[in-house]
């Protein structure tokens, strides 16, 4: 069928668990989530207050089943692209061929050029392995064209210029959770 860690795709981006999407007012800022945002109960609360349309990738879902972490019922989802060996068939989107290319460099810039190559990705470490996840839910970000994706994963996203590449290549803006709630007072103030 395929090698693990090799992003599922099609010629049309077809959705699988479309009940899963989110419809949103297009003049709504977008936020996502990452895994180690979503229990920010002060962010989540402020940004709700404001009416932001905050998601995690169901890939977010995933890496907390086994944890006492619960998501906030405000938040919704969207999601993953579907990667094998890692996502779910009943939530994870079949990606385009600028989804895999997107995926690849992405998961290369977050791994500081460590990450195998395809085809030898049957035995990832667990860090590795949250390498990958952390690439699924940041490609889906992109590929929904969402505004700013919140992370405390400095090393992956914001170190040694990863931050300033991927926000210019991808147009988007990444910001620590922080960083983001400091933004939302800003943002209501002037509201």
């Amino acid at each position: 069928m395929g090698n693990p860690g090799h992003v599922l795709f099609s010629r049309k981006c077809a959705v699988l668990g479309v009940s899963l999407l989110v419809h949103y007012n297009a003049e709504m800022m977008r936020i996502t989530l990452d895994t180690n945002a979503v229990d920010k109960s002060d962010l989540i609360q402020k940004a709700t207050h404001i009416g932001l349309d905050l998601v995690v990738v169901t890939v977010t879902e995933m890496e907390l089943q086994n944890s006492s972490i619960v998501i906030d019922g405000s938040i919704g989802r969207t999601p993953e692209i579907f990667v094998l060996d890692q996502s779910r068939l009943d939530v994870g989107a079949l990606a385009s061929d600028e989804d895999c290319e997107r995926f690849e460099d992405i998961l290369r810039v977050i791994s500081n050029n460590s990450f195998p190559p395809v085809g030898k990705r049957e035995n990832l470490s667990r860090g590795q392995q949250r390498q990958l996840r952390d690439a699924m839910a940041f490609t889906s970000h992109v590929r929904d064209r969402r505004d700013i994706f919140v992370t405390d994963d400095a090393k992956g996203f914001i170190n040694e210029g990863r931050r300033s590449y991927l926000e210019q290549k991808y147009h988007t803006k990444i910001m620590k959770a922080y960083e983001f709630l400091d933004y939302l007072f800003e943002y209501d103030r002037k509201k």
